[in-house]
């Protein structure tokens, strides 16, 4: 007999911090449209979930290498990383475990919101925008009561780009747990601002306001820095190429500038990439 990861048999249960009126409002939202009985997650094709992981991937590459170096703290715990919506993108645990949580349908794909997971550590941190932390009676699903949650948000610039989840069985010392991760979180947090390529973009676009490109000019130049061909550039942008060799011209006048090498050179080293 297969052993549920989700059912375990200790009667203890940690101290949270949690915001119980806001569980309380959560939850009430939750029963209308979850049967907390329920034996299986939502969990979408594995065609739609690979799908989510692709439009991920910098998420996910950033993450995993970041958790790389807690690997010695991860012992019979389970980190999740959902996106903004509460799909699961990847699971961080031993094979073991993730064994057992696939026959619950548990996995890349599981959908964790409010509408289709209940209360948990995924739902209410994105609910609420802020760490909280979710344990035994407090979760909307039987199937979760004996796990504590504590979520948190990943954002970039003030948006919402996905949630970070670490979850253990609830007799377990809440304090080091939420310890790990709060300093997990912060370091993917540094990682995201200094290697996504929005943040990227949004700094060099910044450092283009000085020599006040104009908003094409900037297209122009950020896709220029980028090894973008003319043709490409024209294609993308829809103009002729004529146009985007002006444009170029006008850029390098505007940077003091003569030639593509000095023109990304200038650029990198003031918006630090």
């Amino acid at each position: 007999m297969k052993l549920n990861p989700f059912i375990a048999s200790s009667p203890e249960v940690c101290e949270t911090i949690s915001m119980l009126e806001s569980y309380k409002h959560l939850q009430a939202q939750a029963l209308l449209q979850v049967d907390p009985k329920m034996m299986y997650f939502v969990r979408e094709s594995r065609a739609a979930a690979e799908e989510k992981r692709c439009r991920n991937r910098i998420l996910i590459d950033i993450v995993t290498a970041e958790i790389h170096d807690y690997q010695n703290l991860l012992n019979q715990v389970l980190i999740v990383l959902a996106d903004e919506s509460g799909y699961i993108l990847e699971l961080f645990c031993e094979a073991e475990m993730r064994g057992l949580l696939d026959t619950y349908r548990f996995g890349a794909g599981t959908l964790l919101n409010l509408r289709s997971g209940g209360i948990n550590g995924v739902s209410a941190a994105q609910e609420l925008g802020r760490t909280v932390v979710v344990t035994g009676e407090e979760h909307t699903l039987e199937l979760l009561q004996c796990w504590t949650f504590v979520g948190t948000p990943l954002q970039l610039e003030d948006r919402n780009i996905g949630c970070l989840a670490l979850a253990f069985h609830r007799s377990r010392d809440l304090s080091i747990s939420v310890a790990l991760i709060t300093k997990l979180t912060k370091d993917i947090q540094q990682s995201i601002h200094s290697k996504h390529p929005h943040y990227k973009k949004t700094k060099l676009y910044s450092c283009m306001d000085q020599y006040r490109l104009t908003e094409r000019e900037k297209q122009v130049a950020y896709f220029w820095l980028n090894q973008q061909s003319v043709l490409q550039i024209a294609t993308y942008l829809q103009l002729s190429e004529g146009t985007v060799r002006n444009y170029i011209n006008k850029i390098y006048e505007k940077m003091r500038v003569t030639d593509r090498t000095k023109f990304s050179k200038k650029l990198e080293v003031q918006s630090g990439n």
